[in-house]
């Protein structure tokens, strides 16, 4: 969580506080085969490569899955499976996968990656034994949390995989001058290990494309960022655009929502407004949490008429976050709050639900500029409070960030 410091004091609420190797990320976005590539039969390739620092044995499947079976100076035996539409796998993210070959069932520990051919979990120091059992084995599947990802017939992999033992015991010294040697990619972070998640904020649905709109500094700094959508499990976005001085972010992701909202950019003071996010996530309902409240002035922080002063409560996990009003169009962005303790230890009073929004009319400034058009019409029908909660929700995302 920020601190900003001036006439008053106020919090960001962002919530932030937060294969082969450490520096592996960046190497292994280019793992490919370099020499001695042997036509394997059946699909597969197999051959030496430097960014593994070994041997593999690698070919791809109809649904765009693409298998690895290698042996590396750096990770010994190991297994990995990449997919362009595994959009929850996030680099440094652990997951037991199951995988079953003929009659037989282990569990393990993945890691996940991002590279070239999408996001990729892999098992390292995997068993000869098992690693063998796969490649003898006549069908094979991969389930993740209870549901198969992958399955098919490895037709071809048992001759693959004894061709990338051999190609590695020729260019065992190689392999191992590589591994030893291998130094910091300039976009690696040195003993840094796997990006660890950092905090959370709130974002929500502007279009049906699976555009996302959240604050620039709940996404400042992250490696990675996952976004949470309603029913569904996490998924990487990405980045479209930023706007630092206004505290705005575009996300993208590919899943669209069920809903999106319309805006409505002129409030007066005192009407009713309600805000939804995911505050405070490791303390209060994961689910959500919807607040009322009303504009208390039509301006924020220093009189500045970007924002709005809200009464609804907010906390740590808001940011980004929409704000609506009774009828459920969109009218502000949660951004801030005051420092209550701080006022308190100068003016000797704390103060309760003082609060800012950026104001629609700024965020809809933000999305023209980036070529974007929004759908849907102001809505003009009252809502019950009832009502209001469930609509924020239907187009609310939890957004979480990874250092």
């Amino acid at each position: 969580m920020k601190v900003f410091a001036g006439g008053w004091v106020f919090f960001v609420i962002a919530g932030l506080s937060a294969i082969l190797g450490a520096n592996a990320a960046s190497a292994q976005a280019s793992l490919v085969i370099d020499r001695e590539r042997v036509d394997a039969g059946q699909g597969w390739a197999v051959g030496f490569s430097e960014g593994g620092s070994g041997c593999i044995a690698t070919a791809r499947y109809k649904d765009g899955t693409r298998v690895w079976l290698g042996v590396s100076a750096r990770s010994g035996r190991y297994i990995a499976f990449s997919n362009p539409a595994w959009r929850s796998i996030v680099e440094g993210g652990g997951y037991e996968v199951r995988m079953l070959a003929g009659g037989s069932s282990w569990r393990v520990e993945t890691e996940g990656l991002l590279l070239t051919d999408g996001p990729t979990i892999i098992s390292r120091n995997i068993k000869l034994e098992v690693l063998e059992d796969i490649a003898h084995a006549s069908s094979f599947s991969l389930e993740l949390a209870g549901r198969k990802i992958f399955g098919g017939e490895l037709s071809g992999s048992r001759r693959a995989l004894n061709l990338a033992f051999q190609c590695f015991e020729r260019n065992k010294s190689e392999a191992e001058r590589i591994a030893a040697n291998r130094s910091p990619t300039p976009n690696s972070r040195p003993n840094s290990g796997p990006p660890q998640m950092a905090g959370n904020g709130t974002g929500f649905f502007v279009r049906s494309d699976g555009l996302i709109l959240t604050n620039e500094h709940v996404t400042k700094g992250c490696r990675s960022i996952m976004v949470g959508v309603p029913g569904n499990e996490f998924t990487t976005a990405a980045v479209k655009a930023t706007d630092a001085v206004n505290d705005l972010t575009l996300l993208k992701i590919a899943a669209g929502p069920s809903a999106v909202p319309s805006f409505r950019t002129s409030l007066k003071m005192g009407e009713g407004v309600a805000v939804f996010g995911y505050p405070l996530s490791n303390y209060v309902a994961t689910a959500g949490n919807f607040t009322m409240g009303y504009i208390s002035a039509q301006a924020g922080l220093a009189n500045d008429t970007r924002e709005y002063q809200i009464s609804a409560p907010v906390q740590p996990g808001n940011s980004g976050g929409p704000m609506i009003d009774h009828m459920g169009n969109v009218v502000g962005i949660i951004n801030s709050k005051l420092n209550a303790l701080s006022v308190a230890l100068k003016q000797g009073d704390i103060p309760q639900n003082i609060n800012f929004a950026i104001k629609a009319s700024v965020a809809l400034n933000f999305l023209e500029t980036n070529g974007i058009t929004l759908q849907a019409p102001a809505a003009s029908k009252k809502l019950e409070p009832t009502e209001l909660a469930e609509h924020l929700r239907s187009f609310s995302v939890k957004v979480d960030c990874y250092k």
